[in-house]
Formats: C-alpha cells, structure tokens, sequence
C-alpha cells in the first residue's frame, strides 16, 4: 500500500466521526523501514490524555476527541525502538504524520540502553523463579514456545492456560483483531459479582512494561491490542495470573481484575 493511499484509509476514517467543536485528533501511518512499508500492531500512547490504540494492518492510526494541547506520542513495537513525538493539537483540525520506526540493533550502543537491557533481565530472571516455583500462576516456558513457534499465539495461550478464551474487539470492523478474555464477565462490581458472558480482556505486559490495562468497560476497545500481530517464535516465556493475591506485587493493580498476562520475548532471556 503507498503512502498515499494508507493517508486516504485515515481521512475516510477521520471523516465518520463526527467533528467536535473543542477537540483535535491526530492520524497518522507507521513504517517498518524506509521504503514505507505499513508496520501493524504499533502501540500508540498519548501521554497525558490516557488515550492508546495500536495501528492497523496498513499502518494506520487515528486518535480523536482530544483537547487542544501539546501532546506527548509514543510509539512501542517488540522488535522495534520506541518513538517519541511531540504534537500540538487544535480543536477542529487533525494533525497528520508519519513515522519510521528503527528495528533494534543487536549491540547495545549507549549506557540508557544497557541499562534497559539489564532492567529486563533482570524481571526475566524473576519470572524464571517464579516458573521454578510455580507461585499462583500458569506458565509456558521457552521450550514449549519453540515446539509451537508457528502456532498463532492466541491459540497456543488459549489451549494451555484454563480459562483463558479468543474474542474479537472490532469484529464489526475488524474482525481479524483478537485479544485474550479471562473466564470473568467484565464489570464495574467486585470480581465474585462477574459473570463470564461479558468478554474480561486481561492486563497485558510485555517484557515487565505495561501495554494494556482495561478500563471499566469491555466496550472501550481503544486500547485493546490486537494479538493476530503477536508472534509466537518471538517469545521466550509466557505466564498468567487469574488475579487477586496471585499476582507478582509489582503487576498487581486495581485494574487488572480480569487477570494478568506476562509476555518475555526472547532479548530478555539472560544464562542462568
């Protein structure tokens, strides 16, 4: 798809919303590499207007409904370095923009990046412990990953981890997007009041940063992540906690009634 045409899919988008008088939006394609590639899945946050979405399989992103201010963006992809921007929204105007995101080298360049490194397996050999010990939660380890590396992983969470099921976000729009429901029924009670009819997207992280965390309705799929973008083969652990004292203190907060989902790609893995 050209550059062109993946900005006319944003208009025609942009163009069914209805326009609000003291609110911007900001639309934009994404890009594996220079020769404008669409790269799908890409996590995008605006800081400070607690709003994400992630890009569709043409690259495309739009977040509307925002107040007219100067905005942070980030932009997070496994694989790939996060990108920051800064926009300047105006009520009635969308501001438009295109990004190329850098897959990560192999070599660590700077002591930040070290740093990060370090961070992540360090939370990676935690979560070997855990597996080790089997504290409160389901696990899948790096060789169970490798022997079902072109499963999809949606499948592959939902065949081992009780409980766990597929449902479709935007099935009305975009009926390949999927994501994982607990077997709880999403609702503002407490957790024993839940019914499991009602899809419960689980709280997400990846690497021990925070990629989803669901909000008080299962009808705001804004944030959901799309796992049809997810590869098995880049994972080298997995671990699922239903919720309550079973959740890692550092994973655990009032948002993730629903259940926790750990992902450990395979960069984090450290000897042991």
């Amino acid at each position: 798809m050209t550059s062109t045409s993946a900005l006319s899919l944003v208009f025609t988008i942009l163009a069914a919303i209805p326009a609000a008088a003291q609110t911007g939006a900001i639309t934009g394609i994404v890009y594996r590499d220079t020769a404008n590639h669409p790269l799908a899945g890409v996590q995008v946050t605006i800081d400070g207007a607690n709003r994400t979405t992630q890009t569709t399989s043409a690259g495309a992103f739009l977040i509307s409904g925002l107040p007219a201010a100067r905005y942070v963006i980030e932009l997070r992809h496994v694989g790939f370095s996060p990108l920051v921007d800064t926009v300047v929204i105006a009520a009635g105007f969308p501001v438009n923009r295109e990004y190329v995101m850098a897959q990560q080298a192999v070599t660590l360049g700077s002591v930040q990046t070290t740093e990060a490194k370090d961070r992540h397996v360090t939370q990676y050999d935690e979560f070997l412990d855990r597996l080790e010990h089997h504290n409160g939660g389901h696990f899948v380890d790096a060789a169970v990953l490798r022997k079902n590396a072109s499963r999809r992983i949606g499948d592959l969470l939902t065949s081992l981890i009780p409980g766990l099921r597929l449902y479709q976000p935007l099935a009305g729009q975009q009926p390949s997007w999927e994501y994982v429901s607990s077997g709880r029924g999403q609702c503002n009670g407490p957790a024993f009041t839940c019914g499991g009819s009602t899809p419960c997207p689980v709280a997400l992280y990846v690497d021990g940063l925070p990629i989803f965390s669901p909000g008080p309705s299962a009808s705001d799929t804004r944030m959901v992540p799309d796992f049809s973008t997810y590869n098995t083969s880049d994972y080298a652990g997995i671990e699922y906690y239903a919720g309550g004292g079973s959740v890692p203190e550092r994973y655990n907060s009032t948002n993730n009634s629903c259940g926790v989902l750990l992902l450990w790609t395979r960069k984090a893995v450290s000897p042991r």
